[in-house]
């Protein structure tokens, strides 16, 4: 080779090699972030992507299973949404954001019961929401009647 090749050929190989390195981090947080951005811009599929990512680098990820359950919510995939809000509290039992999303998915999976359940229970965990969840609950108790 050359003298003076090597430099130029590293130099076009990592220049190749950014934007495939930055297209696929490893890093739970950075693919929540990119997911969660992605989700903003109203790309579902690809944010799905990302958050199903981030939970393979951390399956621990409360927040993780927490997008990945909203973007399910999205796209009317109720059940798997549920599933996902059940790990996250596994996880955080104390975390009431989780046991609010998971009764918006029961409220649109039909199960007023257990959003009724979801929302006394986030309730009971951070007092402060009763004035955001009573008047959801009792128009879902109007409803019903």
């Amino acid at each position: 080779m050359k003298p003076g090749l090597f430099p130029l050929l590293a130099l076009f190989c990592t220049l190749g090699l950014q934007p495939a390195l930055a297209a696929t981090p490893d890093n739970a947080t950075e693919l929540i972030a990119r997911g969660t951005l992605l989700l903003q811009q109203g790309k579902l599929e690809p944010a799905q992507q990302a958050f199903v990512a981030a939970l393979k680098a951390d399956p621990r990820s409360v927040d993780a299973h927490m997008r990945l359950a909203g973007v399910n919510i999205a796209q009317n995939n109720f059940t798997a949404a549920i599933a996902l809000y059940q790990q996250a509290i596994a996880l955080d039992p104390n975390n009431a954001k989780a046991f609010i999303g998971m009764g918006i998915a029961y409220l649109h999976g039909g199960e007023k019961s257990l959003t009724h359940a979801a929302f006394e229970e986030a309730m009971r965990l951070e007092p402060g929401r009763r004035a955001q969840l009573v008047p959801i609950l009792a128009k879902i108790d109007e409803a019903t009647k």
